[in-house]
């Protein structure tokens, strides 16, 4: 079975069951991309804290 096929019968069983089938799985992807970004982003920030603290002290 392809991939497409597959997506195909999930949306069905998801429309069957009364919801949304992409939305919510794009959400789910987005939480993931956002929750990696965020930790790449708070690590990034401690490194650049200790160069320039006046810098993103006014951005953020």
């Amino acid at each position: 079975m392809g991939r497409r096929k597959r997506r195909k019968e999930a949306k069905t069983a998801a429309k069957e069951a009364g919801g949304t089938f992409k939305k919510k799985r794009h959400r789910l992807r987005k939480l993931m991309v956002l929750g990696s970004v965020a930790g790449g982003i708070a690590a990034w920030r401690q490194r650049q804290l200790a160069e320039n603290e006046t810098k993103f002290g006014s951005a953020r």
